[in-house]
């Protein structure tokens, strides 16, 4: 573009030849020869260059997707219409008469070039003698599309019908030269008019209308007019780059807005994505609600919140409702300034109070009182409610809690309160308790219980007395949900009921619950098994007496495979009949009543025997009765001897006073544990005379 370009009128040989006959041209004719051509050049090359210049702009009008201005034909033009967009073309030109053709220079074509890396083109012209090398051309950038805009933010004024309208561009797309933007576009549709853009006194923007434009398709726009040394004037933002804002008056509120940054260099435009489009309905500021009534439901521990706003469904507010709890004490704080300022003063003043009470702690995100609502209340504070003809329900609520109440009319212009409602409290008494599960154990009894949809805070956390009868045993009060109550006598019937109550009142009492504590019965243990012919008897050792009324219990014999069970309640042994000789069994005792199940080990699998005699077997069983007779006076000294220690430990844990005083106690204990064991001889001497008659027999 540097270079003047001259065209030249090459005729051919034989045109400038001169007939030997003709005579030869006088000086004067000579110069005015002469000067015609030399005018006749300069025409030639002001038109020539004319024409050039038309090239150029069709080119770069074609290599960025537009259309070409139709132009007509002259000498040395081609035009090609309809070319596809996107598309690369080369051209070479063939000048042919009837001797030969001649062509234009070849095209080279590169392809894949990475983008962001300036490239630069030498051509070397080359025959059997020398190579010829051309100088290096400029400094090529691969082009691609740019990168689209950003629409940061809109917002328009409700009372002047103004819209601001702040555009974004990426850094990194903006300084790339390979897909640097030539033009952007800010594209508003439906279109307001040119007259709506007049506010805007910088040349940073210029409007199009769009009549007989065919840079946009006949579409009006705004163009953002940026040049790459003016990119310092702009507030960089992160990863972007902001624009100055566009102002929009005569704004029809209600009305949806689209709103789309578009950018364009010479290879095509890049348009906004359906998604990045920004949709925008400019409002006015939402009217203020007004709480009609709270009715409160002490069973469901729900609220229902009546309200109506007038005009919040308009075109021109589209607003929707949200419900907002206050924090008692926050309110507490600024209840003496609501009295001595006016409203708008007392709502910043509020926000401040909230503002303050939520941030007294860095690691403190959200106020106490927020943390102690329930999941329910803080999804129905988090959402929208687009009608006020049906009421907000507010649920579970607490006892002891204050609820202060506000309801907020909200759109994309603004928030507008209601005025706070009257302080509401639950004062509900507990509910009646039930207990849920229960259980007897040995001398004493476990209780679970609750007061069954009953919602309360700590500071009025119910209270639990229990009472038993028939002793009329009766707990202190207690905050626990579960406990449990020792000292009871086994064998007996006791009856248990609950009640609860906190600062404002009390329950009635639970249904009563029968329970009947027993003594765990001791695991059999030492099980032997006495083989006979399809006949297998099995004993155990147990000091408990298992029919005592502070057991109430029995032995339950099984056997594995599983055949008949057999219960005793007096005789530490069992007899299974009918059994097949080929098959192993092996054997369990359960000492089990009514609130213990106590199981033995098994014994070794065996099978009974079949080519035993009945003397024989008999002869086993009594070996097997010696030897659980053995076990059973061990257990006995064993246990006398650590009742023993623990009567020494307990003595000397005494004063020395103390034992002098209790000489006579001890001595009659000594006796009584005489007594135990002359019983226990004589037990053990009707065991012997007994076997001694089976014997016999």
């Amino acid at each position: 573009k540097d270079e003047e370009i001259v065209f030249t009128d090459n005729t051919s040989d034989g045109d400038n030849k001169t007939d030997d006959n003709d005579e030869p041209a006088t000086s004067t004719e000579e110069e005015e020869k002469a000067e015609e051509e030399e005018e006749e050049k300069e025409s030639s090359v002001d038109e020539a260059q004319a024409l050039f210049q038309g090239m150029m702009n069709n080119y770069a009008l074609a290599r960025s997707g537009q259309k070409m201005k139709k132009q007509k034909w002259t000498r040395s033009v081609c035009e090609f219409e309809d070319l596809q967009l996107e598309k690369q073309f080369t051209f070479r030109v063939k000048l042919a008469n009837a001797i030969t053709i001649s062509e234009s220079r070849s095209v080279c074509e590169f392809e894949d070039l990475q983008l962001e890396k300036q490239f630069t083109f030498r051509v070397k012209l080359a025959n059997a003698i020398t190579i010829s090398e051309s100088r290096l051309s400029a400094p090529i950038w691969p082009k691609t599309k740019p990168a689209a805009g950003v629409i940061d933010s809109v917002h328009c004024d409700a009372n002047s019908k103004v819209m601001k309208i702040r555009s974004l561009y990426p850094v990194k797309a903006y300084s790339n030269m390979s897909m640097f933007p030539m033009q952007m576009f800010i594209k508003i549709r439906p279109w307001p008019g040119n007259d709506a853009f007049a506010m805007n006194l910088s040349d940073a923007y210029a409007v199009h209308s769009g009549e007989d434009d065919d840079d946009n398709d006949g579409e009006p726009c705004v163009e953002v007019l940026v040049e790459r040394p003016k990119i310092v004037d702009y507030q960089k933002l992160g990863k972007h780059y902001q624009f100055e804002t566009l102002f929009v008056s005569d704004i029809v509120l209600g009305q949806p807005y689209d709103i789309a940054f578009e950018s364009e260099n010479e290879i095509g435009r890049n348009s906004n994505a359906q998604s990045t489009v920004k949709q925008y309905i400019p409002v006015r500021k939402p009217p203020k609600p007004v709480i009609q009534k709270i009715h409160t439901d002490e069973e469901q521990w729900s609220m229902s919140i009546y309200f109506n706003a007038d005009g919040y469904a308009d075109a021109d507010c589209r607003a929707w409702f949200e419900l907002e709890l206050i924090d008692p004490i926050a309110y507490r704080d600024t209840l003496p300034l609501m009295k001595t300022n006016t409203e708008e003063v007392m709502d910043g003043i509020f926000e401040n109070v909230l503002h303050n009470n939520n941030n007294d702690d860095d690691e403190k995100k959200t106020s106490d009182f927020e943390s102690t609502l329930p999941q329910q209340i803080k999804t129905a504070l988090s959402a929208k409610y687009r009608s006020d003809s049906e009421p907000i329900v507010l649920s579970p609520l607490s006892a002891g809690q204050t609820y202060i109440v506000r309801v907020k009319c909200v759109n994309t212009e603004g928030v507008t309160c209601s005025d706070f409602h009257a302080p509401i409290e639950l004062k509900v008494p507990p509910s009646r308790p039930i207990i849920s599960r229960h259980r007897a154990l040995d001398g004493a009894v476990y209780l679970q219980y609750a007061c069954p949809n009953y919602n309360f805070l700590p500071v009025v956390q119910p209270k639990y007395e229990i009472q038993a009868a028939p002793h009329h045993i009766q707990t202190a009060f207690t905050e626990q949900t579960q406990v449990r109550i020792d000292t009871l006598r086994n064998g007996w019937d006791y009856v248990f009921k609950v009640r609860s109550s906190n600062a404002y009142g009390q329950s009635e009492w639970s249904k009563p619950v029968k329970l009947h504590p027993l003594k765990q019965p001791a695991q059999p243990t030492a099980l032997i098994a006495a083989c006979g012919d399809r006949a297998i008897s099995v004993f155990w050792s147990s000091l408990d007496n298992i029919a005592h009324e502070e057991i109430k219990g029995a032995w339950l014999v099984v056997s594995d495979p599983p055949t008949t069970e057999i219960t005793s309640t007096t005789r530490q042994r069992a007899e299974f009949t009918a059994l097949d000789n080929e098959t192993h069994y092996r054997f369990q005792v359960v000492a089990k009543n009514d609130n213990y199940r106590i199981e033995s080990d098994w014994t070794t699998p065996t099978k009974p025997a079949a080519k035993k005699d009945s003397d024989e077997y008999e002869k086993d069983k009594n070996s097997a009765i010696d030897m659980i007779m053995k076990v059973n006076r061990h257990k006995q000294k064993e246990i006398n001897r650590q009742r023993a220690e623990t009567e020494r430990a307990a003595r000397s844990s005494l004063p020395p006073q103390h034992v002098e005083s209790h000489g006579t106690q001890d001595a009659q204990r000594t006796i009584g544990a005489g007594s135990v064991a002359r019983n226990r001889d004589q037990i053990l001497q009707q065991l012997s005379t007994i076997k001694a008659k089976k014997n016999k027999k």
